[in-house]
């Protein structure tokens, strides 16, 4: 009994965590002097999505990037990569989400000779049968 306990214990703390989705963040100088993008990239793993910025309200929790004061941004994040949307037995509705990759990029002028940009990012992820809690993290990207 004690050992059939202690094999639940450990997949449940496994399952706590899962971290389906690896982000990489990038700056990309553009042929304009001060002129740079973040590119935030989302890996998922199998079946997991990422849901969208634009995501129905009463659904899943959307992608949201908020940044720091120190670069001066230009236009809103614009997602690259193509969405997928469709209905989701989970949410009773429709969502907009991303598999296997997602690209997310940020236009930003700063007048520092080594561009940097920060700040924190908010997802929520699910594979069919189950989501995990949103997730917020820090990022930073350094030219």
């Amino acid at each position: 009994m004690l050992a059939l306990l202690t094999l639940l214990l450990c997949q449940v703390g496994a399952s706590q965590n899962t971290n389906p989705v690896t982000w990489t963040h990038s700056i990309e100088a553009t042929d304009m002097d001060g002129h740079y993008v973040l590119v935030s990239t989302a890996d998922m793993d199998g079946d997991w999505c990422l849901y969208s910025q634009f995501t129905d309200p009463d659904g899943p929790v959307p992608t949201t990037f908020t940044y720091d004061d120190s670069v001066t941004l230009v236009g809103n994040t614009e997602e690259v990569s193509e969405a997928i949307s469709k209905h989701s037995d989970l949410f009773e509705l429709t969502t907009v989400k991303f598999l296997g990759q997602a690209e997310f990029r940020q236009a930003f002028t700063t007048t520092e000779d080594t561009p940097t940009i920060s700040g924190t990012l908010r997802f929520m992820t699910c594979d069919g049968s189950r989501c995990l809690p949103p997730k917020e993290i820090a990022f930073s990207a350094t030219l």
